[in-house]
C-alpha cells in the first residue's frame, strides 16, 4: 500500500513537473502542441485539470500510431484499443476549452504518408477509442 502511494505520488510528481516546464502555446479556445514534434519517437498530449484533479495525458509513437492514456493519477498507461495499423509516420493534434468547472478535450491523429485520419472518442464515459473518419461517397 506504501509503495503504490508512494508511486502515485512520484508520478504525481512527474506530471506536475512537466506541465511545469513545458510550455504548451495556447490559442483562442486553448490549442494544445504536442509534446516532441514530428521529428520524435513518440509524441505526449496533455490534457489540463481543474481544482483537485489531476491531469492526463494521451501518448502515441509515432512509427506505428499506437497510444497509451493515464488519467489523473495512474500508476500505468493503458493502451487505446485499436485496428492493426500499418507501420507509417503518424502526427497527434489535440485541442482543449475550459468552460466554468469542466474541460473539454478531443485529439486526432493522422497517417502522413496516406492522409488517413481517426478522432478519439468516449475517454471518460468509457475506455477510450480511436475512429477512423472515412471520405464520403458521390452520390
Amino acid at each position: 500500500m506504501i509503495a503504490n502511494l508512494r508511486r502515485i505520488g512520484a508520478l504525481s510528481a512527474a506530471l506536475v513537473f512537466v506541465a511545469a516546464c513545458v510550455k504548451i502555446p495556447t490559442g483562442p479556445v486553448g490549442m494544445g502542441a504536442p509534446m516532441g514534434g514530428a521529428h520524435g519517437p513518440y509524441q505526449l498530449v496533455l490534457i489540463p485539470a481543474l481544482g483537485r484533479d489531476n491531469a492526463g495525458f494521451v501518448r502515441m509513437n509515432a512509427a506505428t500510431g499506437q497510444t497509451m492514456i493515464a488519467w489523473g493519477a495512474p500508476a500505468q498507461m493503458v493502451a487505446v484499443p485499436d485496428l492493426p495499423l500499418p507501420a507509417g509516420r503518424y502526427h497527434m493534434e489535440s485541442w482543449h476549452e475550459v468552460s466554468g468547472d469542466s474541460v473539454t478535450w478531443s485529439a486526432a491523429r493522422i497517417e502522413e504518408n496516406s492522409g488517413r485520419v481517426w478522432v478519439l472518442t468516449n475517454c471518460g464515459a468509457s475506455s477510450c477509442a480511436w475512429i477512423e473518419l472515412t471520405p464520403q461517397t458521390a452520390r
